[in-house]
């Protein structure tokens, strides 16, 4: 992911302490996804709601609340 020195997901990056938000695995910047919390799809907004995650837990997560995540990713391990 290619970002300016001072957008948001690059704050959003150092604030996860370079991790991504769901697994907390150290993810390079580059390899990091948009992801919003609670679905845009079930009316997620505003910046409290972005994130970074691997493309792994992404491709997972999907449209999923956190609890269906948690759930559907349990499943999995």
């Amino acid at each position: 992911m290619k970002l300016k020195n001072n957008s948001i997901y690059n704050r959003i990056y150092k604030h996860q302490n370079c991790k991504c938000f769901y697994c907390k695995k150290e993810v390079k910047l580059y390899k990091m996804e948009k992801e919003h919390v609670f679905p845009r799809s079930k009316g997620g907004r505003g910046i409290a709601n972005k994130v970074l995650s691997c493309s792994f837990c992404n491709k997972i997560k999907k449209d999923l609340t956190i609890e269906e995540f948690k759930i559907k990713i349990e499943k999995l391990i």
